[in-house]
């Protein structure tokens, strides 16, 4: 946990480092908001959500008894276009975003809590619109954070609610947001946010909870009269090869159980084919102890120690903002004595360049819409 939370702050830190540069150099002035002082592109939305559980599970159908609501409050700054990826992507936002939520259910499922990186992506061509884009946008926004949930499951008090194990879990968000009016100094918005919690099976049971909402936000004015748009520098395609050694601990049943580690070694061959996008094909050397309970456990034979070794194909994609990476592989079993889980398994994550050669991995690998554990570790890449 204290891992991935250096990781989380380094995501901030980077991203906030950003915008100060791009702030000092291109505002002088600051705006005022109640007790707030906020430079002119900067603001801080607030924002009530009404929604529901989703049960992604048909076992989850009897934990749904009522509409979740609550409110986020999200602090955003307006990239300035100081840096490439800035225009490539737009001139998108980024934050920090504060989430609090019921679930519908107190007894059973709790209050929840979460604290997030966010990026929010604009879908509009604001290339086009440099000046004045005062009016219309909308963006696509991620996050990335931790989240806390008031219950949990327990086997003597809370048996019935097998969704969550811990009270710390991962906070994911996915959400969709629309400016559509300006009054004065003020922006109106309005969106729908995907929060999901989960800890990855690291304790069981680990089905997590989507929760699924509409919201309205009134936010400060950002102003834009700023704005720098420069010559994008040229890009030119380059081929890249990385060896990445990854760990991670996980929970099979029955709950309460001991913690298994896995060890991944991958390596992957990426075409960085334009600036903001790459396409891989990967091998992945798998060790996953927890391989071996679980053969004895359903054929009642022994097993030895290489039927805990997987290997696997991968096909690899990547957004790249900056020193980040946004991947997304899917994976297919070339060996695998364990057939329970299926033919594919999928990885999605961030990967950090500390520098030209090194970098940081964390990820979650999945069957599909069960997780099988958290990912962990170091990243070197060959150019």
């Amino acid at each position: 946990m204290r891992t991935i939370a250096l990781l989380l702050f380094m995501v901030c830190s980077h991203g906030m480092l950003a915008s100060e540069d791009s702030l000092s150099a291109n505002n002088s002035s600051a705006l005022y908001l109640g007790p707030w002082k906020l430079a002119k592109n900067k603001t801080i939305t607030v924002a009530p959500h009404f929604g529901f559980v989703m049960p992604h599970n048909p076992q989850m159908k009897h934990l749904i008894k009522g509409h979740s609501f609550g409110v986020h409050t999200t602090y955003l700054v307006q990239m300035m276009g100081d840096k490439p990826w800035h225009q490539h992507y737009n001139y998108p936002e980024m934050g920090y975003d504060v989430f609090f939520s019921n679930t519908g259910n107190l007894p059973q499922l709790g209050y929840q809590v979460g604290a997030s990186y966010l990026m929010n992506l604009s879908l509009l061509r604001l290339k086009k619109h440099v000046n004045s884009f005062d009016g219309f946008n909308n963006w696509l926004g991620l996050g990335i954070g931790l989240g806390y949930s008031t219950k949990t499951w327990d086997l003597e008090e809370n048996h019935q609610a097998d969704v969550i194990g811990s009270n710390f879990n991962a906070c994911l968000t996915l959400q969709y947001s629309v400016r559509f009016l300006t009054i004065g100094k003020y922006d109106l918005r309005t969106g729908i946010r995907l929060t999901h919690f989960s800890n990855g099976a690291f304790q069981l049971p680990n089905q997590g909870t989507n929760n699924l909402g509409w919201f309205i936000a009134l936010s400060h004015k950002q102003f834009h009269n700023t704005l720098l748009k420069g010559t994008i520098e040229e890009f030119s395609k380059t081929w890249n090869t990385s060896n990445s050694l990854v760990i991670g601990f996980k929970e099979i049943s029955p709950p309460m159980g001991k913690k298994y580690p896995s060890v991944t070694f991958q390596t992957l061959q990426e075409r960085h084919f334009t600036y903001k996008s790459s396409l891989g094909l990967g091998l992945d050397l798998m060790y996953n102890s927890s391989l071996k309970t679980l053969l004895e456990r359903y054929s009642e034979e022994s097993s030895s120690s290489k039927d805990v070794f997987q290997i696997g194909g991968v096909l690899s994609y990547a957004m790249h903002f900056d020193r980040f990476k946004l991947i997304m592989q899917q994976g297919f079993y070339l060996k695998s004595k364990w057939k329970s889980d299926g033919s594919l398994y999928h990885r999605v994550g961030l990967r950090y360049a500390v520098n030209d050669r090194l970098g940081l991995q964390l990820a979650l690998k999945t069957h599909f819409a069960k997780a099988d554990h958290g990912e962990i570790g170091l990243i070197y890449q060959w150019k």
